[in-house]
């Protein structure tokens, strides 16, 4: 949506890293620098927050009860869904973000995914993060059945490897987050099933 309130572009993204990458490749292809984009969202935590705001949206958390007033208020009616919760947020941070709070990087953790967030619509990246599960699959055995599991359940090789290394990201930032060095037993451990643990 641009200052006018008209809509630029719209599409349904999926959680994780793949949806963070295409919400970068959204916007790139409406302006040239991430600060000239705002983003109302109805939580300060999350998967999606840290990386927003390192790779440096203006990123507002929006509380659900002041988006409800707002609907109220300028009554946006209409069964609720997620696509009209968007375009209140939307026209909230279009209109009324004065009245609210950006949210900012104040850790390690947002300084670290700064690299990461800037460059994800490179597609070298993605290319890197392919690599890295690939080469995994022989020198972890926990990559190594969480793929044989993807594929067990009928994803082609590609799809099982994307998985796998959104999963490692996810591991990644557990360790950033914890400030802690990769350890394949605690990466791992919770997939075990109780056969193999007993084994182990």
């Amino acid at each position: 949506m641009d200052e006018a309130g008209s809509r630029l572009t719209s599409r349904r993204l999926p959680e994780g890293l793949e949806g963070i990458r295409g919400f970068h490749d959204l916007v790139a292809g409406v302006v040239d620098e991430p600060g000239e984009v705002v983003v109302g969202i109805e939580t300060d935590l999350g998967l999606w927050v840290e990386p927003l705001v390192a790779a440096g949206y203006q990123v507002y958390g929006i509380n659900p009860v002041a988006v409800s007033r707002y609907r109220d208020r300028h009554n946006l009616a209409g069964a609720k869904s997620d696509a009209g919760d968007a375009k209140v947020l939307a026209d909230l941070v279009r209109t009324d973000r004065h009245n609210h709070r950006p949210l900012a990087g104040d850790s390690d953790l947002a300084e670290a995914v700064k690299v990461l967030a800037r460059h994800i619509r490179n597609r070298r990246l993605a290319a890197a993060i392919d690599q890295w599960a690939f080469c995994s699959l022989t020198q972890s055995p926990g990559c190594r059945a969480f793929y044989d599991q993807r594929r067990t359940k009928g994803d082609l090789h590609h799809q099982a490897l994307r998985a796998l290394g959104n999963r490692l990201v996810g591991i990644l930032h557990g360790c950033l987050r914890h400030g802690a060095t990769y350890n394949e037993d605690t990466a791992w451990a919770h997939r075990q099933t109780p056969l193999e643990t007993k084994a182990a």
